[in-house]
């Protein structure tokens, strides 16, 4: 991909050489010039398997700023996994402004290039929705490069990116399929299996086939005991039409607490479950309001792990 020198930015101007001046051997190569054997390789080529790709430095807005607004997509999504909370958060994700990983240039030459880490699937991107959810991922060694969310998809789909990681190291944390990042990178939202909405559909909901670790288990357990307005918890999975299972945290609140404080209690959950565990990306939570669901949790479809 193109590293675009922005010359427009404050205290980013650069002086082209004068009609007396030529490039000298250690500057960059000009517009009309071709790089010369020495030299990295050009925009043009593909990095080979030790070098990360460039960032698109011209898709870089002035003065960004910290992408709240994707947390808090972030959170609801977590709190409470449905279709218009899956597509807020993704259209949050396509305009926001996010951060990717690159070596402090300092030591890196002046190259700026996005950190891609080995996964077992394929690369993994790091990004970040401020820039000290960064720190807290590295705290030296890399410095943040903004970047729009439809150009950080576009970048990952071009190196076939397995999967992006957003917030590595802090709260709120989560990470981007393959397929969800090829939906994003032209525009679409990848909330159903042809990457368009998904109807609501009858829920279909059963105990888990393969039960996670016994210390997410218990971390979340843990997380519901800690909020006192909690008064069960039950780990099942669900279905919704022809999506995939996802594994479910059921939680049953006291009665007549307002909006607000179910919020926070939620919130809580979940932050507190993401501290506690680095396996938390496996699940998502539901309040358990329906006497249907309930009653099919009780019944057998659902593992208690917390009741008050």
């Amino acid at each position: 991909m193109d590293v675009v020198q922005d010359t427009g930015g404050p205290g980013r101007h650069v002086r082209a050489p004068g009609p007396d001046r030529e490039p000298g051997p250690d500057r960059a190569p000009g517009p009309d010039r071709e790089p010369g054997p020495d030299r990295e390789p050009g925009p043009d080529r593909e990095p080979g398997p030790d070098r990360e790709p460039p960032l698109e430095r011209d898709r870089q807005p002035p003065g960004p700023p910290e992408s709240l607004e994707v947390e808090e997509a972030m959170r609801r999504v977590a709190g409470h996994d449905t279709p218009d909370h899956r597509r807020a958060l993704f259209e949050s994700l396509l305009g926001a402004t996010l951060f990717a990983a690159t070596a402090d240039p300092s030591s890196a030459g002046g190259q700026q290039r996005a950190a891609m880490l080995a996964g077992e699937n394929g690369p993994v991107l790091p990004a970040f929705t401020r820039t000290d959810a960064l720190l807290a991922w590295r705290p030296t060694g890399y410095a943040p490069m903004a970047v729009t969310g439809r150009a950080l998809f576009e970048m990952a789909a071009r190196y076939e990116t397995a999967r992006i990681e957003v917030n590595p190291g802090s709260v709120p944390r989560g990470w981007i399929s393959r397929t969800e990042i090829e939906a994003l990178a032209q525009g679409r939202l990848p909330l159903g299996p042809k990457d368009e909405l998904a109807p609501a559909g009858e829920m279909l909901v059963a105990r888990p086939g393969v039960r996670p670790p016994d210390a997410l288990i218990e971390a979340t357990r843990r997380a519901l005991e800690a909020q006192p307005h909690v008064v069960a918890g039950w780990l099942f999975a669900s279905v919704q039409g022809a999506g995939p299972p996802r594994l479910m945290v059921g939680v049953q609140l006291t009665r007549g607490i307002d909006q607000a404080t179910t919020e926070e209690t939620m919130q809580a959950i979940v932050e507190e479950t993401w501290a506690r565990s680095s396996d938390a990306h496996q699940l998502r939570w539901m309040i358990v309001a329906r006497q249907a669901l309930y009653d099919t949790l009780v019944g057998g479809a659902g593992e208690l792990i917390f009741r008050r």
